[in-house]
């Protein structure tokens, strides 16, 4: 079985094309590894979503991960910054930087 990788950087506030483009790039780039990736973006599957609803869903799917990917604009980012620290707190696998 693959690994599963989460993609991790700054969503809110960000213009939606772009931002979707952002994680989609990304996403090649852990499958080119031949790695499962994660895109947040998929997970929480609309724009029309609270910040809390989308981080609980968030949350839950970097849980079933073995490892965080981070995206530049990760200390831009408050829910990317909780991401990592969560890992931090509970000896979260592998941290890898984009």
């Amino acid at each position: 079985m693959k690994n599963k990788i989460y993609i991790a950087g700054k969503v809110t506030g960000e213009d939606h094309l772009k931002c979707a483009a952002k994680f989609a790039k990304a996403k090649q780039e852990v499958e080119a590894l031949n790695l499962n990736a994660i895109n947040p973006l998929e997970v929480v599957g609309t724009w029309e979503i609270s910040w809390e609803n989308a981080m609980k869903k968030c949350i839950v799917a970097l849980m079933q991960c073995d490892a965080i990917y981070l995206l530049p604009d990760t200390v831009e980012s408050k829910g990317a910054k909780m991401e990592l620290e969560l890992c931090a707190w509970i000896g979260f696998g592998h941290v890898i930087y984009s």
